[in-house]
């Protein structure tokens, strides 16, 4: 039996990845301790994928293959399950990730080129299921699992969240082509330069923000890696891959401020020595000053905050469960330790009006962020928001959940799918194009690179070509 594990191909504004998918290494951990053999491609990584993807499966006889799918990617999900379907139509497909485990068994019903979906944290169930087909056991009993069986779909039993994460083996990167990505390994030892690698250290959140997917996706309990298997982790890293900077891609990582404080300890104590950041945000009210020092000293360098509104109204009926003041407070400290600040503001929240979507640029500027990202709201399925703009028959298209892969692009999504008698379509447009703009223009004010790069931009083939060069040179 052998496996391949994917990641869609997908368009994005950032260029190449700066290292693999966290998820696909997990995967990998996985199939690696149940003794399966297995390949790994990250598609976005070549310009020619399907090409590579094709010679890939004709070389192998593969029984499975694997891929995530988020909301955005997915579209690039169906294509790849066909193009496996069309050249390996005896390889099972499976999908698990944010977007299946909104929408379950949509997924079978729409398309036939799946034949299997993981619904929540994927590690357990992907592991019964590769079992059970080397074995030709039966699939009934895996927990969290959508499949089609004599042309029914079943949807088992779901699977409770794994609360002991220590349990789960480091994340295995050793199938990936890591040279592609930045910072690349091949470097090593000739020149020294650093790598970038991804970190989860916890997972799920207990608060109830109307916006948010993360509790449907990965639960509302706060589950916690230990700071000792934390730091081993990271030792690993720097050990095999000569990490020189860590992106902690949790949802949560203060919301225990002793653990954190805890981890930052054990780095400083055991020269861990590398830069970090939490680029999916932090709470900031789930900081206090001996923690802020902490993480300044054991290497954080840049903090995202998500500080979603400026109004405590709006704040309130989304839930967020803290106010402005606290935000600011939050805020000071970081500025206080000389830490960057990377703001995430969403326009288009219940109560939210053009006035009060207007103000957040003010509020960015005031606090001199290093980055301030403004989104459209995205009405994810299961969410509370999207209850109740349904409850109150807001939507402005037919199929909701369609457009919402349609249109959604790196979560901005620029045409926006429900109205609000506060805060009309047109609006939420004319407001969001009015932040990006002002805001790109009060970068440029502070930062001669970007001003130099728009300039450049404007002859087009110059701009191309040492674009395609610096990728190279990446690569």
């Amino acid at each position: 039996m052998k496996a391949l594990l994917l990641f869609p191909q997908t368009e994005t504004p950032y260029g190449l990845p700066n290292y693999p998918p966290l998820g696909l290494a997990y995967l990998s951990s996985v199939l690696k301790k149940i003794n399966i053999s297995h390949d790994i491609l990250d598609l976005r990584l070549y310009p020619n994928w399907q090409e590579i993807l094709v010679s890939k499966l004709k070389e192998n006889n593969y029984t499975i293959a694997g891929m995530a799918s988020t909301v955005f990617d997915h579209p690039s999900a169906k294509k790849l399950a066909s193009i496996i379907k069309e050249n390996s139509p005896e390889t099972k497909v499976i999908v698990g990730g944010a977007h299946p485990t909104l929408v379950k068994d949509k997924i079978l019903k729409e398309d036939k080129n799946f034949d299997f979906v993981l619904v929540g944290e994927g590690e357990l169930t992907f592991s019964e299921l590769c079992i059970a087909l080397r074995d030709n056991k039966d699939f009934n009993e895996i927990k969290g699992l959508v499949f089609r069986k004599e042309n029914k779909i079943i949807t088992n039993q779901e699977r409770i969240f794994n609360n002991n994460l220590d349990e789960l083996p480091y994340p295995n990167y050793d199938k990936f082509d890591l040279k592609k990505y930045h910072g690349d390994t091949s470097f090593k030892g000739i020149i020294g330069r650093k790598t970038i690698f991804p970190m989860s250290t916890s997972r799920g959140c207990p608060y109830s923000c109307t916006f948010c997917s993360v509790p449907v996706f990965t639960g509302k309990l706060f589950r916690v890696r230990s700071p000792e298997n934390v730091i081993g982790e990271m030792r690993m890293l720097k050990e095999k891959y000569n990490v020189g900077t860590i992106d902690i891609l949790d949802d949560n990582f203060t919301m225990n401020l002793a653990r954190a404080k805890n981890i930052c300890k054990l780095m400083i104590e055991k020269n861990i020595n590398v830069k970090w950041s939490t680029p999916n945000g932090v709470r900031a009210d789930r900081l206090d000053d001996e923690l802020v020092g902490l993480m300044k000293k054991s290497g954080c360098d840049d903090i995202a905050v998500g500080i979603e509104s400026v109004d405590n109204d709006v704040l309130k009926k989304m839930k967020k469960g803290e106010n402005i003041e606290a935000i600011e407070r939050g805020i000071d400290l970081l500025k206080k330790y000389n830490i960057n600040i990377k703001g995430f503001f969403i326009i288009g929240s219940n109560g939210e009006t053009k006035e009060s979507a207007l103000r957040m640029l003010e509020f960015a500027k005031k606090h001199n962020f290093k980055q301030a990202r403004f989104s459209m709201l995205i009405p994810y399925p299961g969410t509370e928001m999207a209850s109740w703009i349904d409850q109150n028959d807001y939507w402005s298209v037919d199929n909701p959940e369609e457009e919402l892969v349609k249109y959604a692009d790196m979560g901005e999504q620029l045409k926006p799918i429900y109205n609000t008698p506060e805060f009309p379509l047109q609006d939420k447009i004319d407001v969001y194009n009015h932040l990006i703009k002002e805001w790109d223009s009060y970068e440029l004010k502070r930062d001669w690179k970007k001003r130099f790069l728009i300039n450049l931009r404007r002859y087009g083939i110059v701009y191309n070509l040492l674009r395609n060069l610096r990728n190279r040179l990446k690569r």
